[in-house]
C-alpha cells in the first residue's frame, strides 16, 4: 500500500511540475537529474493561414514539407492546396483550381507531385483526381470517371499508380476501388464489392495489395476490412469485427499488420484501435481509450507505435493526439497538452 501511495504522490508531483513550470529543465526525484522533454504543441507557421473556412482538410508530409488540401470556403468550396515552405504557407499553383464545389478531399504527394481526389459537384458528384505538375493543376485521366456519384473518397498512390476508393452511388453505396493505369481509369476487381453500403472508407496499399476499411451497413455499421488479392476481394478476418457500430474509420498497415481506428459506438463514440494479427482482430490496449466522444479520427503507426489524432466532441472539437505505449500497463497516453486549439 505504501508503494502505491508513493507512486501516486510522485505522479501528482511530476504532473504538477510539468503543467505549471514550463521553463523547468530538470525534475529532481533522486540524486540524478532527469531531463524533461518539451512536449508543447506549436503552430506550423501562422494559425488560420487559409483565406477562408477550410472543409474536408487532408494532410500529407513529403520530405518534411506539410501539404494541406481542403474545400475552400473563400471561393464556393472549390479545391485549394497549400504547403509550408520557406517559413510561410503558400498556395500550390492557383487556389480554387477545381471546376466546381468539392467534397471529401483526399491528398497524396508522390515523388514531389501533389494529387487530390474528391467528389466533384461539377461532374454530378462523381470522382475526379487532379495533380500539380509542370506548374499547373491538371486532371488525371477524365474528370468524373466513376460510374455514379461518390462519397468518402480515399486516395492512395502506389508505384506512381493512383488508386481511389469510394462509396459508389451507382451500386447502392457499396465500396468500389478504381486505379489509373495505361491511360485509363479501371475498376479493381468488381465494382460494389462490399456486402452492403460502405461509409467512412479508408484505403491503404501494402506491397501492391489494396486494403479498404469501412463502416459496414450489412453488419450493423460495424467495422470491416477487405483486401484485393488473387484477383478477388476478400474479407480480412471476420466481417463486422468491432463490438458495435463505427464512424470516422482510419486504416494503416505496418509490417503487414492492418490497424484500424474508429469512433466506437459500443463505447459512447470513444476511440478504439484494433489490429489483425495471428488470424484474429484484437483490441490495442483498452476499447474506448479516449474516454470522450470523438470524430475526424486519423491513425498513423511509427516504429510499431500507433498514434491517433481526433477531434474532441466534448470540448468544442479541439484536437488531441494519443499514442499507445505497450509493455507494463499497456496504456494509451496523451501527447503534449490535450485538446490543442
Amino acid at each position: 500500500m505504501k508503494k502505491i501511495y508513493s507512486g501516486i504522490v510522485i505522479f501528482l508531483l511530476l504532473f504538477f511540475i510539468l503543467t505549471n513550470c514550463k521553463d523547468t529543465k530538470y525534475i529532481i526525484i533522486s540524486e540524478t537529474p532527469t531531463p524533461v522533454v518539451n512536449k508543447n504543441w506549436q503552430t506550423v507557421g501562422s494559425a488560420g493561414f487559409s483565406a477562408g473556412v477550410g472543409y474536408y482538410t487532408s494532410l500529407y508530409v513529403y520530405n518534411g514539407i506539410p501539404y494541406v488540401a481542403y474545400s475552400d470556403g473563400a471561393n464556393v468550396n472549390k479545391a485549394t492546396v497549400m504547403k509550408y515552405e520557406g517559413g510561410q504557407w503558400q498556395t500550390v499553383g492557383v487556389p480554387w483550381f477545381s471546376a466546381d464545389i468539392v467534397y471529401y478531399t483526399s491528398l497524396y504527394v508522390y515523388d514531389g507531385i501533389p494529387y487530390v481526389a474528391y467528389r466533384d459537384e461539377g461532374n454530378s458528384g462523381k470522382a475526379t483526381v487532379m495533380k500539380y505538375e509542370g506548374g499547373v493543376w491538371q486532371t488525371v485521366g477524365s474528370a468524373g470517371f466513376s460510374g455514379g456519384s461518390t462519397a468518402y473518397t480515399s486516395l492512395y498512390i502506389y508505384n506512381g499508380i493512383p488508386y481511389v476508393a469510394y462509396s459508389d452511388f451507382a451500386d447502392t453505396q457499396k465500396a468500389t476501388v478504381m486505379k489509373y493505369e495505361g491511360g485509363i481509369w479501371q475498376t479493381v476487381g468488381t465494382a460494389g464489392f462490399s456486402a452492403g453500403r460502405a461509409d467512412y472508407i479508408s484505403l491503404y496499399i501494402y506491397n501492391g495489395i489494396p486494403y479498404v476499411a469501412y463502416s459496414d451497413h450489412a453488419n450493423s455499421e460495424k467495422a470491416t476490412v477487405m483486401k484485393y488479392e488473387g484477383g478477388v476481394w476478400q474479407t480480412v478476418g471476420n466481417a463486422g469485427f468491432s463490438a458495435g457500430g463505427t464512424t470516422y474509420i482510419s486504416l494503416y498497415i505496418y509490417n503487414g499488420i492492418p490497424y484500424v481506428a474508429y469512433s466506437d459506438h459500443a463505447n459512447s463514440g470513444e476511440t478504439t484501435v484494433m489490429k489483425y494479427e495471428a488470424g484474429i482482430w484484437q483490441t490495442v490496449g483498452s476499447a474506448g481509450f479516449s474516454l470522450v466522444e470523438t470524430d475526424n479520427i486519423s491513425l498513423y503507426v511509427y516504429n510499431g507505435i500507433p498514434y491517433v489524432a481526433y477531434s474532441d466532441y466534448t470540448d468544442f472539437y479541439k484536437a488531441t493526439v494519443m499514442k499507445y505505449e505497450g509493455g507494463y500497463g499497456r496504456q494509451w497516453v496523451t501527447q503534449g497538452f490535450q485538446r490543442v486549439e
